[in-house]
């Protein structure tokens, strides 16, 4: 599980694409259950909007986990 806070300067419609473009990141990963996949733009914060993302692994090695989710937050970044 992890949060991911937005700018107050993100739009409306920059949200919507980001968490659909997180989601479809999230389940073209194999290493991805896609039932457990969860993404939503969830609360306004005292300084961000904030978009919870939940996924499990189907593989417990802690450093293929690691691996797998460095590699979707440099992607995530790359969508924000």
């Amino acid at each position: 599980e992890q949060v991911l806070g937005l700018t107050y300067a993100s739009t409306a419609a920059q949200l919507e694409d980001l968490v659909g473009a997180i989601r479809r990141l999230l389940l073209a990963e194999a290493g991805i259950d896609p039932a457990s996949v969860i993404v939503y733009f969830r609360d306004f914060s005292a300084s961000s909007m904030d978009v919870i993302v939940i996924y499990l692994v189907k593989d417990a090695d802690f450093h293929k986990h690691m691996e797998l989710r460095q590699r979707l937050n440099f992607a995530f970044m790359r969508a924000i």
